[in-house]
């Protein structure tokens, strides 16, 4: 037996489901929770993405994760995904929300409709419906763990151009406030989470966006300066900070905007 197999922790025999698991944040917290033991549940869009986290989640652990390929803005797929979830692992403990896309950079008047509405069905109904099918089987189990990956962009004054994303975004923190007050006292948690300001395909999409954007840009043109200097923040701290929350001593923690510490630029103390 390898040595990362003698070290598997507390997570040992949780079931954990992944959204947004081809990339990023998604990746890598996958490889984690694998890693410390979870049987792994990989959701996205792409198959070929998720493959790709499946290789390196086998090369990094050594051990296997379910592959489902997922559209969370359709309420079927995600009863496809519990559905595939509780028949290959049974019920889910941990539910980590990471898919999210930026949207249009533009003024409302000017944005793609069809657009603008899919920046919400992704970023927060995609969300409100993983947690509804996922939510009750935790409940029953008397255990369960939301984390959802929301941003401090609304914390922030609106831009003229942002409106999509951040409205999303602040969409998610409330959602998940009212979701839980429902789960106060049955053992499950759910928090919102930012996750610092990582150089993803989020960034890359903005910073292509940013020259035609116009008037209004300016501080999304200084966010992808920042981050294109300094690298950007590592996901090690917005891993570490779901781990806390997913672990015991998270237990308490319940309705709560959460953020790393150590990240390149900390969000208002407040939403």
């Amino acid at each position: 037996m390898s040595a990362r197999h003698q070290q598997l922790p507390e997570l040992e025999g949780r079931v954990a489901v992944v959204v947004g698991a081809g990339g990023g944040l998604g990746r890598d917290l996958a490889c984690v929770l694998a890693g410390r033991g979870a049987q792994v549940v990989l959701a996205g869009r792409n198959r070929a993405r998720l493959d790709a986290t499946l290789a390196a989640l086998r090369s990094a652990t050594e051990r296997d994760a379910l592959v489902a390929p997922t559209d969370v803005s359709d309420r079927g797929d995600v009863d496809r995904l519990r559905d595939l979830t509780e028949r290959r692992f049974g019920r889910a403990d941990v539910l980590i929300n990471c898919a999210g896309i930026f949207g249009p950079l533009r003024r409302i008047a000017e944005s793609d409709p069809d657009e603008w509405i899919r920046t919400l069905s992704i970023n927060c109904i995609g969300p409100y419906l993983t947690c509804r099918a996922f939510a009750p089987g935790m409940i029953a189990g008397g255990w369960g763990r939301i984390v959802n990956v929301s941003s401090a962009a609304p914390l922030y004054p609106p831009a003229a151009v942002n409106s999509a994303y951040a409205t999303s975004k602040a969409a998610l923190n409330q959602m998940t406030r009212h979701l839980a007050v429902e789960l106060a006292g049955t053992g499950v948690t759910a928090n919102a989470i930012h996750p610092g300001s990582l150089k993803t395909e989020m960034w890359a999409d903005i910073k292509s966006q940013i020259s035609e954007a116009g008037g209004g840009s300016e501080s999304h043109g200084e966010w992808v300066d920042m981050v294109e200097a300094t690298g950007g923040d590592s996901t090690a701290p917005a891993i570490a900070l779901v781990l806390t929350l997913i672990g015991e001593e998270g237990a308490e923690t319940n309705g709560r905007f959460c953020w790393p510490s150590g990240i390149v630029e900390e969000p208002l103390p407040s939403w």
